[in-house]
């Protein structure tokens, strides 16, 4: 019975891997607002499973006020961000006022930043205004969710609407460092495997696997960097940026693997969700790339120069 459960959990797992995989290909390929509204949605799932594990709800089955004010905040943060998107009719105007700057920041910047800061003032209000019924820890795991899941993850979108085809190249970067880090290390570690990377969070976890997967991808990084020098004629030099860009993802994205299982720990659950069949919730599967995404975007336009 244990023998097909487990067959049966593993055929899940291969079945929700191969249709997320086709999923990431076609919505790379399409990109533009398509690729945003697919990214608010896994936001908002993944908020409300960060919400369920902390300690934001003062009921796990029931909703609360700071929960349903950080699901706002993310698609009004969206929203904001996808406002000038090439393929909405206003597109021309909007992206020209977006660029205007007063002060420290131009309007596109302000805007999302002024998005965020009312979310969390509207839960400092709800803070102060029921106090006692809400605490700081609450109010804490509730904004901190808003930027884990929510502002991190949009990076995907900002890489992929990279311009001039820069963006497919760096799309494929985000899930070579996740994917890519997460299936080497593996192979390295059941091949040589002798020292725990994190025996407390993660037993199975080795530095040997961590050692060989952070290469590999960094391996994969050069190849990339090859066919985008080939692609755009660029200096060779190029494909060795994109291997350091790789060896950079891979390490964070293996930091995003252990502080989600250190969440999870502290919340005493062994998934965040079973949205995704054999996989968990669409933390437990996008628990990398929520950390990857963000650091490739920055790396992709300081030392690429690519201008976003």
């Amino acid at each position: 019975m244990a023998d097909e459960k487990s067959k049966n959990t593993i055929k899940k797992r291969v079945i929700s891997g191969l249709i997320i995989f086709a999923l990431i290909i076609v919505f790379g390929l399409v990109g533009s607002i398509y690729l945003g509204v697919v990214l608010c949605v896994l936001s908002c799932v993944g908020y409300v499973e960060f919400t369920k594990a902390t300690s934001v709800r003062e009921k796990k089955d029931k909703t609360c006020f700071l929960e349903v004010t950080g699901v706002v905040t993310i698609a009004l943060y969206y929203v904001a961000i996808m406002i000038k998107d090439s393929i909405l009719p206003w597109s021309e105007t909007v992206t020209k006022w977006a660029g205007e700057t007063v002060g420290a920041f131009n309007n596109y910047t302000t805007m999302i930043l002024f998005i965020i800061i009312v979310g969390f003032l509207v839960m400092l209000f709800a803070y102060i205004g029921k106090f006692p019924r809400y605490t700081y820890n609450q109010v804490s795991d509730a904004f901190f969710g808003i930027i884990y899941v929510g502002v991190m993850l949009s990076f995907i979108y900002f890489l992929r609407q990279l311009p001039g085809g820069h963006g497919m190249f760096m799309y494929a970067l985000i899930f070579i460092c996740s994917s890519g880090c997460d299936v080497m290390a593996y192979l390295f570690g059941m091949l040589f495997g002798k020292h725990k990377l994190s025996p407390i969070l993660s037993p199975k976890k080795s530095i040997e696997g961590a050692v060989g997967g952070t290469l590999s991808v960094s391996a994969a990084g050069v190849v990339t960097g090859v066919i985008y020098c080939m692609v755009y004629d660029k200096p060779w030099y190029y494909a060795l940026i994109f291997g350091v860009i790789c060896f950079a993802g891979a390490i964070v994205s293996q930091c995003g693997d252990l502080t989600a299982s250190a969440i999870k720990r502290n919340s005493g659950i062994k998934d965040y969700g079973n949205s995704i069949p054999g996989h968990g919730g669409v933390l437990d599967r996008f628990d990398s790339v929520i950390f990857v995404a963000p650091v490739i975007y920055s790396l992709a336009i300081i030392l690429l120069r690519i201008k976003g």
